[in-house]
């Protein structure tokens, strides 16, 4: 077990570097919320944080259109406990937000380093020794084995691409940052069959749901309810009995995180249903679809200058920041490489998966997937194909982290290599964090 100072101190450890991109608007007087960030959140933030702390609540504001069901709008995130004990105590400022989105950049990091911790352990963990080429024993530290690769992950999903392109789109921000608590909870609680972790999932399910928005929620609940398709007909098919447990337990994932959303959901849909995306054509669903092209800025964190300078790339730069960095590719490609000519795992097996389906949809007009998920319910609401490009890098992420375990013990002797790797991805995403105009308006500007 690792214990609560360790967890603590890698907490600690996550929180402070989520700070260090936004350390000149929190400490050095200058730098300011843009875009959505301020003309959407903080507005309506202020009015909804104002309100619970005189002690109403915000059900309806009279500042939008002749008057507006503020608490039917999702992207207000009325209820999502953050926002909620904000508002409690003090009034939404631009500090107040800036501090709430390093919150959830620190989350992401520290969601994603405990998912990879724990499947990295409880994989690898299971396979015979001498399929790695050594036999050291059975008295191996799987724990130390996946905390560093968990690290690495963490790292790496919270100044991801999608995890900086959209820092002015706090409500995906924040929903994507409770993506890595959700799979690691549903992944323990079918693991260990657990009505407790089931519930856990659940609970965390509906926050992310609060978090306040419907499309990363969508993919939030698609990629858990895949994994869980997966595992349930992957068990099935190994064992050769009905795995009824664990779909009880998914039921019980889904009941709780519907009646802790539910508060939001039910005005929500009821508002939808009267607005243009109780159904929007295909032509319109496919605006924002991935170029191609594009797809360099994956190694090249400034293709195009989407990072900073005068961009010259498709539509919106927010969403065609994609940078990833050479470092975590190779560590992914190096997970794949050894599922195929030594290791066969199920969870990896999945990421891939997933990864080449989020990257299809993602190239929506330009590709043929997202024609045929238009077609399922939810779906055909949305627009922005390209937005699925956050499950494309929280699997290569994963994968990632995998592929840095795996070599960690293919060369047990080359005890710096994980500290090491560490402090190349720190160098190859920080750098970018502190530099892109896509978090605030920075003084260059």
């Amino acid at each position: 077990m690792i214990s609560l100072l360790k967890v603590g101190s890698v907490a600690v450890f996550f929180l402070l570097l989520a700070v260090t991109p936004f350390y000149v608007p929190l400490f050095g007087g200058f730098g300011a919320l843009q875009w959505d960030a301020r003309e959407v959140h903080l507005t309506n933030l202020i009015f909804s944080s104002q309100a619970w702390h005189e002690g109403f609540s915000p059900l309806w504001t009279p500042y939008i259109f002749n008057g507006f069901p503020q608490v039917a709008d999702l992207q207000v995130a009325v209820f999502y406990p953050v926002n909620l004990l904000i508002g409690l105590f003090g009034v939404f400022s631009q500090k107040l937000l800036l501090w709430q989105i390093v919150f959830h950049y620190a989350l992401a990091g520290f969601g994603m380093c405990l998912l990879v911790r724990e499947l990295t352990k409880s994989t690898l963990a299971r396979l015979n020794f001498r399929t790695f080429g050594n036999d050291v024993g059975a008295e191996l530290q799987y724990e130390n084995l996946g905390g560093l690769a968990g690290v690495f992950s963490g790292i790496a999903y919270m100044f991801s691409g999608f995890m900086l392109g959209h820092a002015s789109h706090v409500g995906m921000q924040n929903t994507a940052a409770w993506l890595p608590i959700v799979f690691l909870l549903v992944y323990i609680a079918l693991e260990r069959q657990s009505l407790v972790y089931a519930t856990g999932a659940g609970l965390a399910t509906g926050i992310a749901i609060l978090a306040g928005h419907f499309q990363v929620s969508v993919f939030l609940l698609f990629a858990v309810g895949a994994y869980f398709v997966f595992d349930f007909l992957f068990s099935w098919w190994s064992t050769k009995m009905f795995p009824w447990r664990k779909a009880a337990l998914m039921a019980l994932v889904g009941l709780v995180a519907f009646l802790i959303s539910a508060v939001q959901l039910l005005p929500t849909f009821e508002l939808s249903a009267q607005s243009q995306r109780a159904g929007i054509p295909l032509e319109l669903a496919q605006t924002e679809s991935l170029e191609p092209s594009s797809l360099w800025g994956l190694t090249e964190a400034n293709y195009q200058n989407v990072a900073y300078g005068n961009y010259t790339g498709p539509w919106d730069r927010t969403q065609n920041f994609l940078f990833l960095g050479i470092t975590t590719l190779g560590f992914a490609i190096a997970a794949l490489l050894v599922q195929v000519r030594r290791v066969q795992l199920p969870v990896t097996m999945f990421l891939a998966l997933l990864a080449v389906i989020a990257l299809s949809y993602s190239f929506g007009k330009n590709g043929f997937l997202h024609q045929y998920f238009y077609l399922l319910p939810l779906f055909d609401k949305m627009r922005a194909p390209s937005n699925m490009m956050l499950l494309f890098d929280f699997s290569v992420i994963v994968l990632a982290g995998f592929g840095f375990a795996m070599l960690r013990r293919l060369f047990p002797r080359m005890r710096m290599f994980g500290y090491v790797a560490v402090l190349v991805i720190a160098l190859e995403v920080v750098p970018y964090a502190l530099l892109t105009e896509l978090t605030y308006v920075q003084k260059n500007q």
